[in-house]
């Protein structure tokens, strides 16, 4: 009877432990695909060819239908799904399918066969980290920066081929990849199930010495790689792409002086946190939405000043991060933290220029540059850069006044965006940055 009890509660413990780590995993039948994917939908954002249609999921993060479908099917896209965390970074996933017909299984290949693919799959993408991986079907793994016009990501990538179609599943993300992202990436992968077409033959291989090499070619001619500037993240500003011109202005740079984009740096002598004592903006206990604009505009003004006068601030882009630093740690707690940091940005950003006689040259500059007008007059970068953080104000503003509730997060790449271009920022020999 004890041994009876003992099974009983084990078996028990085990369907417990099984349901804990499954309950949560959704499987995806991939449309337009031989395979089917898990991925936990209570966390990831998932969107494939076949769901993106009436989907409440899509309006919520922001995304039309018309969006979505033009990233997948403009990319030979068949699920675009996104991890978003806490401190801003992400961890996007695409699946890429295209015809191959040179071979029809990878997984019929060894894995030395395999070894010569991986090289010259690696050498394309500048890849000096690459593996097979062998899970029920066998990988080509890569892992590589790829950067386009101005955004650099990290990327992860497992190439197969399955009747005659080569997969890319593709994983990006804008920091290193953690430990627990090498593990979201592994189950997933590890979760995948074709359908595979038995009654499909590999090509009969001449006689020739290195046939087993030249038939890989189809592959490396046609398979898919490399970062994909668009889908769930850019629409938050996180990733520049073309459907985005009212952020991405590098075009309009190009055409006023050529400058080539300055190094991101750490600023490292200025603190983005707010320091002890400084006044509060309103009280937390009164956060509701209740926005008096003339009583933010002297509160602000104050702060500006106590913050020049007690840290003896040279350069207004220090200023800049000061002041939005405090904002956003005053706020980014409260249930309408969206709307109240971005019109606190925005009313901090107008008075700093005001403040300094910026006012006049920078409407100049923002209307040349987003209207892209002819002119033969040179626009210094420190105004180039106050269009570019006037443009990310006013994206995430247009994204809070549809009625969308981003819960904060608009609030965070707001934040996350505009300091990425003041620590950018190189200063030069000119007054245009110097507190006057």
């Amino acid at each position: 009877m004890k041994k009876k009890c003992y099974v009983f509660c084990v078996l028990i413990i085990s369907m417990l432990l099984f349901l804990q780590t499954t309950v949560h995993a959704t499987n995806y039948k991939v449309y337009g695909t031989d395979l089917t994917v898990n991925l936990d939908d209570t966390e990831w954002y998932v969107f494939t060819r076949d769901n993106i249609e009436n989907n409440d999921e899509l309006a919520s993060v922001g995304l039309s239908y018309e969006y979505m479908y033009d990233v997948l099917y403009n990319n030979m896209a068949y699920m675009n799904a996104c991890l978003f965390y806490e401190d801003g970074s992400f961890l996007e996933f695409f699946i890429r399918k295209t015809d191959i017909s040179d071979i029809v299984n990878l997984s019929n290949y060894d894995s030395d066969e395999l070894q010569l693919l991986a090289e010259k799959l690696a050498n394309r993408a500048g890849s000096e980290k690459y593996n097979i991986y062998e899970s029920e079907y066998k990988y080509v793994n890569l892992e590589y920066v790829d950067s386009v016009s101005d955004v650099s990501l990290n990327i992860c990538e497992y190439l197969t081929v399955v009747n005659g179609d080569s997969y890319t599943f593709t994983f990006q993300g804008n920091n290193d990849f953690s430990s627990s992202d090498y593990s979201e990436m592994k189950n997933i992968i590890d979760s995948i199930k074709f359908r595979v077409d038995e009654s499909l033959d590999e090509p009969i291989l001449s006689s020739v010495d290195d046939s087993k090499s030249s038939i890989f070619d189809g592959v490396l001619e046609k398979a898919i790689g490399g970062a994909i500037l668009g889908g769930i993240v850019s629409l938050f500003g996180l990733i520049k792409s073309k459907k985005r011109k009212n952020i991405d202005i590098n075009d309009e740079e190009e055409k006023v002086d050529g400058d080539i984009q300055p190094e991101i740096i750490e600023a490292d002598t200025v603190s983005n946190e707010p320091t002890k004592g400084k006044k509060e903006f309103v009280d937390k206990k009164d956060i509701s939405f209740n926005y008096n604009a003339e009583k933010v505009k002297q509160q602000i003004k104050e702060q500006i000043a106590s913050t020049i006068s007690k840290y003896n601030i040279i350069y207004k882009t220090d200023l800049l991060k000061i002041v939005f630093g405090d904002i956003s740690k005053q706020f980014e707690d409260s249930e309408n933290a969206d709307k109240l940091i971005c019109l606190y940005y925005q009313t901090a950003f107008d008075i700093v220029l005001s403040e300094d006689n910026d006012t006049n040259d920078f409407n100049f500059a923002y209307a040349t540059l987003k209207n892209n007008v002819d002119t033969k007059i040179e626009i210094h970068k420190y105004l180039k850069l106050l269009v570019k953080i006037q443009s990310i104000i006013d994206e995430v503003k247009k994204h809070i006044d549809s009625g969308k509730n981003g819960k904060g997060m608009y609030a965070k790449v707001l934040k996350k965006h505009i300091f990425k271009e003041l620590n950018a920022y190189v200063d030069d020999s000119s007054d245009w940055n110097k507190i006057k």
